[in-house]
């Protein structure tokens, strides 16, 4: 949002139980998704193609990219449809993250708790 800093966007998303991009960006970089699909935007997006709804959406994009590591994110739009490829037995990559090499389902149970312990370093 203009006019607010990173931490103030930071606080405010957790405390409605919601992500930043950067936050969701940094979660997949830590599960090792090889894609990454937004979606859930706050009501105050209009979500239509006029050139200040893109623009908002490419900064969406662009944030979780940045943290991300790669381009391969996307936001969602109503009745989009995005095929997904299931690979199975992919282990977690970064272990930067504190994710040790494990099935999918596991890596992301481990991602959430690393990435909420080093998160709340903002609320103390």
């Amino acid at each position: 949002e203009d006019g607010e800093t990173e931490h103030e966007v930071l606080q405010l998303a957790v405390s409605r139980g919601h992500s930043t991009p950067s936050m969701a960006g940094d979660f997949a970089r830590c599960c090792g998704a090889l894609k990454l699909v937004l979606t859930h935007f706050s009501s105050r997006y209009k979500g239509d193609e006029s050139e200040e709804s893109l623009s908002v959406m490419k900064r969406i994009v662009d944030q979780a990219k940045k943290t991300l590591g790669h381009d391969n994110v996307v936001a969602a739009r109503d009745m989009m449809e995005i095929k997904l490829l299931v690979h199975k037995g992919r282990k977690a990559v970064d272990d930067s993250c504190g994710v040790s090499p494990m099935e999918a389902s596991g890596a992301a149970a481990a991602a959430a708790d690393s990435y909420l312990q080093k998160a709340g370093h903002f609320f103390k």
